[in-house]
């Protein structure tokens, strides 16, 4: 059976309703056009569809489906403009689990509320039973990941945790984050914790109001063994530090700092300056051309002293036969030259097995005349 009703000219139905073939319930709404706008029907396999804008709350709504008279802003498809939460979503449990989208009332952010809903007074939140977590906006472009802190309470205030502000910092524990990553903690407390998910072993940061940062390598039970802090470009390790033992190309150092080289002639230490008339200063524990090696100071890129492994002192020379030789590059060079007092005027050179005992040399610059004694005379 079907009902229908014509327009006012009585020629063309606008309205059926009825039961289908299949005895199902259908109403059907032609437009002018003669479309069908709205068809509903009782089937369980019939599309049903209404094609025009639908609005709750409003004779008059702009977008497919509007609620509320409040304007729509831009080119939506679904609009719900109201102060406070304007969904509500979640679980069937009524003890805190329902969540919520919307804005606050007076200050205008737009939130996601999980576990909480917007509270009685303005720009706060109320919980039910469970702890809430809340991402808001604010006016000046930052995007806030906050907390509800107590598990049943009205008008809470979000205690913020995380911030992204309009110049793509981030902030964890810090509202003002002042670069890419900005991380906070309250003084003595970590900072920064990073391991892995199979292992024991962690890095942590810690740091005190206007006092030191801690970094820290150890197992994850309360940091409590001791682990090595390696540095690496690449896949290179290029220093560690282990057991309080610095080392650099090296990963097992046995000294408060070892610098390990692989080749001959290759620097162990640098010291440099940047001050007119400065040398770099080279301190090189394999020389190449010296019995096993041996040991050398450099002056600007130049040889200057070698210990060779026999314990023999090269100045000027890195093939010393003596325990001491010097070795000039001029015949007219000053080899060795000894002073007292300050000054050239008066030398002594003893040779000797004791402090009394043995060959003395001494140049007296008054009368400008050399003596040779024996015994300290």
């Amino acid at each position: 059976s079907t009902i229908t009703i014509k327009d006012s000219t009585g020629t063309t139905d606008r309205f059926y309703g009825g039961l289908d073939g299949n005895e199902h319930g259908y109403i059907s709404l032609l437009g002018g056009d003669n479309i069908n706008r709205v068809y509903l029907s009782g089937g369980s396999t019939t599309n049903n569809y209404i094609l025009n804008n639908v609005g709750i709350g409003t004779d008059s709504p702009s977008c497919l489906l509007q609620v509320g008279t409040n304007q729509v802003q831009g080119n939506a498809t679904v609009a719900i403009r109201r102060n406070g939460d304007s969904i509500n979503f979640g679980h069937t449990n009524t003890a805190g689990y329902g969540s919520v989208i919307g804005c606050s009332s007076n200050n205008g952010q737009p939130h996601i509320g999980f576990m909480c809903e917007a509270g009685t007074d303005n720009n706060t939140f109320r919980t039910r039973g469970l702890k809430g977590n809340v991402i808001y906006a604010n006016t000046s472009g930052h995007l806030k990941f906050a907390q509800i802190t107590t598990d049943n309470a009205d008008n809470q205030s979000p205690t913020d945790r995380m911030t992204l502000n309009g110049h793509g910092n981030l902030g964890i524990g810090e509202t003002s984050p002042d670069a890419k990553l900005d991380v906070r903690s309250i003084t003595g407390e970590v900072g920064l914790t990073v391991g892995n998910t199979t292992g024991d072993t962690r890095l942590q940061i810690t740091s005190s109001e206007n006092s030191d940062v801690t970094f820290n390598v150890g197992d994850a039970s309360a940091m409590g063994t001791s682990r090595s802090f390696i540095f690496k470009t690449g896949s290179s390790e290029r220093m560690r530090i282990e057991g309080g033992n610095v080392g650099i190309g090296t990963n097992n150092p046995s000294a408060k700092l070892e610098s390990y080289i692989t080749s001959g002639g290759e620097k162990g230490l640098r010291l440099n300056s940047n001050f007119s008339g400065g040398n770099a200063v080279d301190f090189i524990p394999a020389v190449v051309g010296v019995s096993n090696a041996g040991f050398s100071i450099d002056v600007a890129g130049t040889n200057r002293f070698v210990i060779n492994d026999g314990g023999n002192v090269g100045i000027g020379t890195n093939s010393s036969n003596a325990h001491l030789k010097v070795q000039s590059a001029s015949g007219s060079d000053v080899l060795v030259r000894i002073n007292t007092g300050g000054t050239e005027t008066d030398s002594r050179l003893m040779l000797g097995e004791a402090d009394a005992y043995g060959m003395t040399f001494e140049y007296d610059g008054v009368s400008n005349i050399g003596y040779l004694g024996m015994n300290d005379n």
